[in-house]
């Protein structure tokens, strides 16, 4: 019984890899049907979260400012001025050791700590375990629908769409290198190299996900001369 599901699901899944594969050598597509899927994964996240929940806890910090350091912008102009700047000092050396760990601080919190601040906007539950939201004090109640929902998704992305992906980047990969075998023996005109280079494409944005769309199309490259 169980080689005979895994033989229907193996089936099924080639068989989906293989007709996109004949559909994108061919010039043809899917149709209307990978955009049908975007608009059903929008209407599944509209039931979790879209921004972070609200909580009186604040962020983990990088790096923990030092208090006498710290520069402050002025609300009344454009100009910032250090805080030690208004707190007496011992000596030269407090002063300069202060404004160098201050400098160090907005360079580290300029350049380093802005890749790790999260974004506002999120579907947690789409992405992660429901119950790991990112403030643990977050008022918000994870029902047992959020639950299911989750694993739902969970066995569909890894299940379905992992291995479809990975064999059409595959096949892309195949493709490409095969065509450029060919074109090593054989000499290949420009339009031949156009098809070819267009077909290796779309293999490879089938095979990250891609769902394109296209407007505008006044706008597009033309010929020269046109």
């Amino acid at each position: 019984m169980l080689n005979a599901l895994l033989s229907i699901y193996i089936g099924w899944l080639l068989g989906l890899v293989l007709t996109t594969v004949l559909l994108i050598i061919c010039g043809y597509g899917w149709g209307p049907l990978p955009h049908l899927y975007v608009k059903l994964v929008k209407f599944v996240q509209n039931f979790y979260p879209h921004n972070y929940p609200q909580t009186d806890t604040s962020w983990p910090a990088i790096i923990k400012q030092c208090d006498t350091s710290l520069l402050r912008k002025h609300r009344d102009d454009s100009l910032s001025s250090f805080y030690f700047s208004e707190t007496p000092m011992l000596n030269v050396f407090d002063v300069c050791s202060d404004a160098f760990k201050a400098g160090f601080e907005a360079i580290i919190q300029d350049q380093l700590s802005v890749a790790f601040d999260s974004a506002p906007p999120f579907y947690s539950t789409l992405l992660e375990h429901p119950g790991r939201l990112p403030f643990p004090d977050a008022k918000r109640r994870i029902s047992r629908q959020h639950i299911f929902g989750y694993f739902v998704a969970l066995l569909f992305r890894y299940g379905v769409l992992l291995p479809i992906r990975l064999s059409l980047m595959f096949a892309s990969f195949i493709f490409s290198t095969s065509a450029i075998v060919a074109e090593h023996f054989m000499d290949m005109t420009d339009e031949q190299k156009l098809r070819v280079g267009i077909m290796n494409c779309r293999l490879f944005c089938a095979g990250i996900g891609l769902v394109a769309r296209y407007h505008n199309r006044q706008y597009r490259p033309k010929h020269p001369g046109k």
